[in-house]
């Protein structure tokens, strides 16, 4: 069995007993959840070799895409055998084989294959781990390409048929995104403060990998980079044909923006859009979006800020520079009585006919004295 602990919140229980139908653990802090995944375990027969653990990584930069694969594995062979899918040509590929560069193993067509210093030699002996790690670089994108679709190293080892861990790292450069899970993938990603924004970041490092596989540490990430991380169970037989497609990050910050403009815009002008039906309505599709698509949803309302700020400042200046709205009342005649300045009959005063403001200024005028 094995213990899927990304957080490392669960270790073994050091004083249990070495009863093998037993697993116990404690919890270094609160914890809600474990995860345990139970595999069968196989042993290599004669001549085989079995795949424990495999990682993948996937490294794009502006002027090329490194790609490196590494197997934890243990064999009786004399040998190990990776195979490439048929055609395939990747130029130079370098071979590192329990850390160190591997000598004397062969390239025929699609097959590589590796001696493992055979006979009885007891690094070959079938209860031990070994890691051979393949890594070679993929001709350099330009233009659109840079927006390609791109999958793992598609190499596989030739090996007895069991399903092993296997995770598939992806860097990218810091202007590029990646908002897809590969088919037949599980985003080892958790959700947290990254690089100004919140968003998922991978639950495992790139040393932490490169630990787990047993990998030669070579240069890692220096931090800027946006990295990316999925999970699967493989087979021997898989050919890691999975794949995903980036996107331009100044592209989608543009078009989230300015569609939130676009709708700040018809908040403000188009009436209709400010009933309650059209909230409710936009509501439910906020909430429906929420639910499918969380990742995504998440960086576009983030992108979408600059959108914000602009239409407030939209409604702010519309409502600064909107004329005030005036009022006509319609009159037809209208009859004042005037004082006499000799106190005797008052004048009748008839205005002509027309229209008065509302907010035109007004005058008082005595009232008449109907006693005379």
């Amino acid at each position: 069995m094995s213990l899927a602990d990304d957080r490392n919140a669960w270790v073994a229980d050091a004083a249990a007993g070495d009863d093998p139908g037993v697993l116990s653990l404690n919890a270094s802090g609160p914890a809600s959840s474990l995860a345990v995944t139970a595999l069968r375990e196989q042993s290599p027969g004669a001549g085989e070799a079995v795949v424990r653990r495999v990682w993948r990584q996937t490294w794009v930069t502006n002027d090329t895409t490194q790609q490196r694969v590494a197997f934890r594995f243990q064999s009786t062979a004399a040998e190990a055998s990776v195979v490439f899918p048929q055609g395939f040509d990747s130029g130079p590929i370098e071979v590192f084989f329990n850390g160190r560069s591997a000598e004397g193993f062969k390239r025929v067509d699609s097959r590589l294959t590796v001696p493992l210093n055979g006979g009885d030699d007891p690094n070959t002996r079938g209860d031990l781990e070994h890691t051979l790690e393949l890594r070679y670089f993929d001709p350099p994108p330009t233009g659109s390409a840079k927006l390609r679709r791109f999958g793992p190293c598609p190499a596989r080892l030739e090996a007895a048929t069991v399903m092993a861990p296997a995770y598939w790292e992806v860097i990218l450069p810091s202007d590029r995104l990646l908002l897809e899970t590969p088919v037949g993938f599980a985003a080892a990603m958790r959700w947290g403060y990254t690089g100004g924004a919140w968003g998922r970041r991978p639950t495992l490092t790139t040393a932490d990998l490169e630990d787990w596989a047993g990998a030669y540490n070579r240069q890692r990430p220096a931090g800027g980079e946006a990295r990316h991380l999925f999970f699967h169970y493989e087979t021997p037989a898989d050919s890691a044909a999975a794949s995903v497609r980036p996107i331009s990050r100044t592209t989608t910050v543009v078009a989230c923006s300015g569609g939130v403009l676009l709708l700040g815009l018809g908040l403000i002008y188009v009436r209709v859009l400010r009933s309650p039906a059209s909230f409710l309505a936009l509501t439910i599709l906020a909430v429906g979006a929420l639910l499918l698509w969380p990742g995504p949803l998440l960086f576009a309302a983030q992108a979408g800020l600059l959108g914000l700020v602009l239409a407030g400042l939209t409604a702010v200046l519309v409502s600064l520079l909107r004329a005030p709205d005036y009022q006509d009342v319609g009159v037809t005649s209208s009859n004042l009585l005037s004082p006499s300045a000799t106190g005797g009959t008052d004048t009748l005063i008839s205005l002509p006919m027309g229209s008065i403001s509302t907010n035109a200024p007004t005058a008082s005028l005595p009232a008449a004295d109907s006693t005379g």
